[in-house]
């Protein structure tokens, strides 16, 4: 199966890739290599953020690629803004970094007060609003939410007209998240999985090359496919994603959820 038929249907209609690009912690040089490498071996979904300082050589590695835009999937992460016009100039200013008519997922990387009863939490409606209506002019085709909890997950959907699609959170064998999980499916909410900085502990595991030396396949894709058979897109820093050929049964996912952190 190719990359690009590897896709899940968000709550709005549209697909999203199952793998893509996570360009977190690349410099200009080496984000426009990723970029243009990840394309040529049909990972179809680029990842990025406006934190990451990469958005304009992203854009031009997209505008190099021989691949039309309508076969891209762009998603950018919008970060610190508690309010809606500051969220709808953060996303218009992305957009022309990237120098795109539209990007496919826009994310808020911001969840409000670290309590429910945190007064900062009534402006994670107003930033929302901003991204609803990026949405409804079609700036964005999708929008979404980064690293909420089951309670901010709760709260944003009291008061929201439109739904996030997408939820985008760290998890990997050890660090499952299953709160996170459960509200995200209860709400038709599609999980986005990323990967730590430090997952190469991770991957050095006895747990995980265990299962690696019965499947007869590599550490990565054990953890791969255990976010696979969790429903997650997955983002990631490889430019080639493995053609995942095996199964892992119930008794081995249940002992990768139960297994140490390694990132701790």
């Amino acid at each position: 199966m190719s990359q690009t038929e590897l896709t899940i249907s968000l709550h709005n209609g549209i697909s999203i890739p199952l793998f893509g690009l996570d360009t977190i912690r690349y410099n200009e040089a080496e984000a426009y290599a990723a970029v243009t490498n990840a394309l040529e071996n049909g990972i179809r979904h680029i990842e990025t953020a406006s934190d990451y300082g990469t958005e304009k050589i992203i854009g031009q590695a997209i505008h190099d690629s021989p691949i039309p835009r309508s076969s891209l999937f762009v998603t950018d992460e919008i970060n610190g803004i508690n309010n809606t016009e500051a969220m709808i100039r953060s996303a218009e200013a992305a957009i022309r970094r990237l120098d795109l008519d539209y990007i496919d997922l826009l994310l808020m990387a911001w969840n409000g007060g670290e309590t429910e009863t945190d007064p900062a939490n009534e402006n994670v409606y107003k930033a929302w609003k901003g991204l609803e209506q990026l949405y409804k002019c079609g700036n964005a085709h999708a929008i979404g939410i980064v690293d909420f909890y089951p309670w901010q997950i709760e709260y944003l959907l009291q008061n929201v007209e439109i739904a996030p699609m997408v939820s985008y959170v760290g998890l990997f064998p050890g660090h499952p998240d299953i709160d996170k999980l459960i509200t995200n499916a209860e709400h038709n909410i599609q999980t986005m999985a990323y990967l730590p900085a430090n997952i190469q502990n991770v991957i050095n595991s006895k747990e995980i090359s265990i299962l690696a030396e019965k499947h007869h396949c590599t550490a990565e894709e054990i953890i791969l496919q255990y976010l696979k058979q969790k429903s997650c897109a997955i983002a990631v820093r490889k430019t080639i994603i493995p053609d995942l050929q095996i199964l892992l049964d119930e008794d081995e996912m249940n002992y990768l959820d139960v297994m140490k952190d390694y990132t701790v």
